[in-house]
């Protein structure tokens, strides 16, 4: 006869701590050596360029993903055919998808690696000093202000590029039905 699993183990306790451990290491055992004025204008450029990059994925991914998974597994996994359904959950899926690779990820492993590599260790302390940041979208929101200190602007203007995306996503899809899908192949237009 079989024990029944333990639903705490000491193992388990153990590598916890040690994860943990890491990632406050990787997080606040950096340098505390305060950046210069050249340093944080240049980690914030790198940072807003990120930022850019990822407004863009939000805007195009909801889009790509509408667009592709359908013809590709419709037929295995039924939901894909449901447009509404589909461009909900892949809107959702890519805002919480750029919000935690942009905006969790920093506070996690901290800045210097992965895809913030261009970005220094201590650019957390550029959020005190004033450096004549550019702002959230070319100057438009928090000029002169870091942007990794306007990181709820930042999770705002991800998850509003991917509601947009999901419109368009939505646009698109209701036009590629309505010229290739069932009901054209009804009238005739796609025999």
């Amino acid at each position: 006869m079989k024990t029944p699993a333990k639903p705490f183990s000491i193992t388990r306790l153990v590598s916890f701590v040690l994860i943990s451990f890491l990632c406050v290491i990787s997080v606040y055992g950096q340098s505390n050596e305060a950046p210069t004025r050249t340093q944080c204008k240049q980690w914030d450029d790198s940072y807003l360029f990120l930022f850019n990059f990822f407004l863009l994925a939000g805007l195009s991914l909801p889009l790509a993903l509408n667009t592709l998974l359908p013809p590709t597994f419709g037929r295995r996994f039924w939901p894909l055919t449901a447009p509404r359904l589909r461009v909900l959950c892949m809107s959702f899926f890519s805002a919480a998808v750029l919000a935690i690779v942009f905006v969790a990820m920093p506070f996690v492993i901290g800045f210097g690696r992965f895809i913030f590599a261009g970005v220094g260790q201590t650019y957390f302390a550029c959020e005190t000093t004033r450096f004549g940041g550019t702002g959230l979208l070319f100057g438009l929101v928090g000029s002169g202000i870091a942007a990794i200190a306007q990181w709820p602007v930042v999770l705002a203007l991800l998850m509003s590029a991917c509601v947009v995306g999901g419109l368009v996503a939505f646009a698109v899809s209701a036009v590629l039905v309505k010229r290739l899908g069932l009901p054209s192949r009804v009238r005739g237009i796609n025999t």
